[in-house]
């Protein structure tokens, strides 16, 4: 034998061979009559490598990574082309990134049996724009009513801002605005920008202020049957009610004639408001009556007989021995007279007079 294989052989026979390529075998016979060759050719197909390329993911954001995979079979040699480069071993995986735009990376690889190649694409898409962020605050966050205080804001990342709630309006992304409401409110800023729309929020606490409240009468005396006309006003309230002397729902504010009063009366007015109610009274008296008689006297203190009376003085008022108030009756021939009366208790004392002690008390 000779060729793919040698050595002496019987003169019949086989044998199992594996070549690895394309190899001859040949075989030379002799005998008396001379030798006779004999020559066969085996040609051994090579395979044409193979090779799978993949990536952990084709579409990412800016600024990722991902993980190249690949396996090849009958190839020797492999080399990494576009979005990387380098020698590669025919089985492996590699992380490449971050990325920054759509990238294609290729793969080739060589054996004997030829050469094989393959590309994965990985899309990349822009990185989404940072969300807005909104910060809205209260200088103070309870307030009486009437006062006022600052609401300042800022947002980062936005364009344009929208307020809402107890304000309105579009808004710069920073500022501030001084507010004084009436009532407890809620303030709402939205700003939006690339990255979406970002909203905040403040309430305010506002201490609403109690009621007050002027009541007064045209009169305070008055005869009886008489009228008066009450007039009242209130701020910080939102109704009013009467009671006592008179009655009903009233306004706010306002005027009221309110006749045929014979007795002294006590109007009473209770003003509500978000703050609480407030309640003023106050007292129409009315003129009574009193008629007062008396016998003229006859005698002096000393027992003389009286012959000059000159006239009278009756004292009166509303605690005993301490007169507040007088009436001269300067005619000594009456023996009655009437006086005009508030309600009340009164204490009185007269006096007789005689033409010296008259002149002296009026001096």
């Amino acid at each position: 034998a000779s060729g793919g294989w040698s050595g002496s052989l019987a003169t019949s026979g086989n044998r199992t061979l594996t070549p690895s390529a394309t190899t001859g075998y040949s075989l030379a016979c002799s005998g008396p009559g001379g030798t006779d060759t004999a020559s066969v050719n085996v040609i051994v197909n090579t395979p044409v490598p193979t090779l799978s390329l993949s990536a952990s993911r084709t579409t990412v954001e800016e600024g990722d990574s991902v993980t190249l995979s690949w396996s090849s079979s009958d190839a020797s040699a492999c080399s990494a082309s576009g979005g990387w480069s380098g020698s590669r071993s025919p089985t492996g995986a590699n992380t490449v990134g971050p990325l920054s735009a759509t990238t294609t990376f290729g793969l080739a690889c060589s054996g004997t049996g030829g050469d094989v190649s393959d590309t994965v694409t990985v899309i990349v898409n822009p990185a989404p724009a940072d969300p807005p962020s909104v910060s809205l605050n209260l200088a103070r966050t309870s307030i009486n009513a009437g006062e006022s205080t600052t609401l300042s804001w800022s947002a980062t990342n936005a364009t344009s801002c929208s307020a809402s709630g107890a304000w309105s309006g579009s808004r710069s992304t920073s500022g501030s605005v001084n507010v004084s409401p009436n009532t407890s409110s809620t303030y709402q800023l939205t700003c939006s920008g690339e990255g979406g729309s970002r909203s905040d929020s403040a309430t305010l606490n506002v201490n609403a202020q109690p009621p007050t409240l002027s009541f007064s009468s045209s009169e305070d005396l008055i005869a009886q049957g008489g009228a008066v006309t009450l007039s009242w006003s209130a701020t910080d309230a939102t109704s009013c009610t009467a009671s006592g002397g008179w009655s009903g729902a009233k306004s706010t504010s306002g005027n009221e004639f309110i006749g045929g009063i014979d007795s002294s009366t006590t109007f009473s007015l209770t003003c509500t408001g978000p703050g609480g109610n407030v309640i003023e009274m106050l007292t129409v008296s009315t003129l009574s009556s009193v008629a007062l008689n008396w016998v003229a006297p006859a005698e002096n203190v000393d027992g003389s007989a009286l012959t000059d009376l000159a006239g009278y003085r009756i004292y009166y008022g509303t605690m005993s021995r301490s007169y507040s108030d007088m009436v001269e009756i300067a005619d000594p021939s009456e023996t009655s007279h009437t006086l005009s009366l508030s309600s009340g208790d009164y204490y009185m004392a007269m006096t007789a007079l005689d033409p010296v002690s008259y002149t002296h008390l009026r001096a």
